[in-house]
């Protein structure tokens, strides 16, 4: 059974607005009588569930009487499970009754005000709404007598459909807890122009899209003659392809440390195993590469490993890199100045690798 009052003990709320929510919702519980009915005419514990489908799609219910997009939900009548009461709402709107509910962990706390209800001799009064994420297996539903509509429709056109800023709170978290247990796309951070964290992860291709700012890290191999190993990147690659590039580079996924990326894509990329031990911390920067719709935004962290292995055992990732080559220090500088010639146009990466040349030769 679901606990609400255990459950408020170890909630985090995400942003200030929901704080707040959180404070108020926490006094009501403290300080009023029949909170889950609706016979308290101040205000009542409401319950509703954002529904998701395995691709990311919402579904959406045009509510009746408040004529607007919204949930499915409704009143608690003196139930305190508030699950159950979501689940029971669900049933009875939209006639589902299989989902995945993500062990009734809370998804969002929702205040807000209802306008009077002159038919009902309902004055103007308080939600203090519990809200959940269903993720449905499949798009069947029923329309009840309680809305006007209810449709499926893209996570996109869901933020257009809603009018309130608690529901985009709640569908931008319900997009993150989607992503990360259903989305097959890699997943990452996203930071804001400071390199913070704002607690929203986004798949690589909403990254490039949206022009939202993430992580990447970059690694330089030197030989015990000081020549600089370079990787040519796959034909197949949407950005620079057939261009020389940093022996091993590419995203941190969400939840990861630079280091252990480095660690991951020189397993993947280079088939070499690598530890902690191996990688030395260079420098830091922030770069931004714009190609056709693509708007690439890095913090990057760069990287020195040192240590040796034989190139000649290196099993490549064929669909990522087709060469790598050692490459004497004139000759990439001249490639440099050269309008970096046969080189990838990542100024980033190439200046982090003359600092890495007049540190260490």
């Amino acid at each position: 059974m679901f606990d609400l009052y255990k459950s408020l003990k170890t909630y985090v709320p995400c942003d200030n607005e929901e704080k707040k929510n959180l404070e108020l919702l926490n006094k009501f519980l403290n300080i009023s009588d029949n909170c889950f009915s609706r016979s308290n005419l101040a205000g009542h514990v409401t319950a509703d569930a954002l529904i998701m489908d395995k691709n990311g799609n919402v579904l959406l219910n045009h509510h009746k009487s408040l004529d607007i997009w919204t949930f499915f939900g409704g009143h608690s009548d003196g139930e305190k499970d508030s699950l159950n009461v979501a689940k029971r709402e669900v049933k009875e709107e939209a006639g589902i009754t299989e989902a995945d509910d993500f062990g009734g962990k809370i998804l969002d706390i929702d205040v807000h005000s209802i306008p009077e209800n002159i038919s009902k001799k309902e004055p103007e009064h308080i939600h203090y709404n519990i809200r959940f994420l269903f993720v449905v297996n499949n798009h069947d539903f029923i329309i009840s007598d309680e809305s006007k509509e209810i449709k499926w429709v893209s996570f996109e056109e869901a933020m257009k459909l809603l009018e309130n800023t608690n529901r985009f709170r709640s569908l931008n978290k319900a997009y993150n807890v989607y992503l990360r247990k259903y989305s097959q796309e890699e997943i990452f951070d996203v930071l804001n122009e400071n390199g913070e964290f704002t607690g929203e992860i986004a798949t690589r291709d909403m990254c490039h899209k949206k022009g939202l700012w993430h992580r990447a890290v970059y690694a330089f191999i030197l030989d015990d003659n000081n020549n600089i190993l370079l990787q040519k990147r796959s034909p197949n690659k949407k950005l620079w392809p057939n261009l020389w590039d940093a022996p091993i580079g590419g995203h941190v996924d969400s939840g990861e440390f630079g280091r252990q990326a480095i660690i991951r894509e020189a397993k993947e990329e280079l088939g070499i195993e690598i530890s902690d031990d191996d990688i030395k911390y260079l420098v830091g920067s922030t770069s931004i590469n714009e190609k056709g719709d693509i708007i690439n935004k890095h913090f990057n962290e760069c990287y020195l490993i040192t240590k040796s292995f034989d190139i000649s055992k290196v099993k490549l990732q064929e669909d990522e890199v087709s060469e790598i080559k050692f490459f004497a220090k004139d000759e990439i500088l001249k490639r440099i100045s050269n309008n970096y010639e046969g080189l990838t146009t990542k100024i980033g990466v190439w200046n982090f690798l003359q600092k890495i040349l007049e540190i260490y030769l």
